[in-house]
């Protein structure tokens, strides 16, 4: 019995180990690797030392997101910069990239020239990674939505973002009555970044934190 306990206390470990490294060797146009795992080590110990853990409700712990990476962002007006800080923040917390909004062709180039609507990041984590203790139903997805300007990225009851540059951080835990979606397209290891010609079109004129 002691061993069966113990077989099963070592598996649940086990799948808390993050075995996906690849996605901590991003950079995002000019900033380079280095800068990124900077802000990543940032991430960490604010996490460790500052920020609340999150809690299990959708509103809240979305708006926890928010905070913590408008707290990583102080100050930060790049959009490449913020990409890389958004990463961080899902990273340090042993999020998982999947992929990025499917659109035909080039979704920022058609985001930005539109001056609306919104790109999307996809991330999903085991919860027990977060401090709860789930044996079942234990993943959450995450999406993040960078806003190009009106009708941005927004999930009720949460209001959305419409403000150019903006990111909204939303996250939702598994059940029963919500298995979640499936994957869509493979992002790749790294969330990618608009061209340099398009990167003002992601830039936030004013940042204001969501109520």
């Amino acid at each position: 019995m002691l061993g069966a306990i113990g077989l099963l206390s070592l598996a649940h470990i086990f799948t808390l180990i993050d075995l996906n490294w690849d996605q901590d060797n991003c950079s995002f146009g000019p900033v380079t690797n280095d800068k990124y795992r900077e802000l990543l080590s940032q991430a960490k110990a604010r996490q460790a030392n500052d920020w609340p853990p999150l809690v299990r409700d959708y509103y809240k712990a979305s708006l926890m997101l928010d905070n913590r990476f408008n707290d990583l962002t102080r100050g930060m007006t790049s959009v490449y910069e913020r990409i890389a800080a958004m990463h961080a923040v899902m990273r340090a917390m042993g999020a998982v990239y999947n992929n990025w909004t499917y659109y035909p062709g080039d979704r920022f180039q058609k985001a930005a020239q539109s001056g609306k609507g919104s790109v999307g990041f996809e991330y999903n984590i085991d919860i027990n990674r977060l401090g709860f203790f789930a044996p079942f139903l234990r993943r959450a997805w995450l999406p993040v939505g960078l806003s190009a300007g009106s009708s941005g990225f927004g999930s009720y009851p949460l209001p959305p973002r419409d403000q150019r540059g903006e990111f909204a951080f939303h996250i939702h835990f598994q059940s029963l009555l919500d298995p979640l979606p499936t994957s869509g397209i493979d992002g790749g290891a790294c969330p990618p970044v608009p061209s340099l010609e398009l990167s003002s079109a992601f830039e936030p004129v004013a940042v204001a934190p969501r109520k």
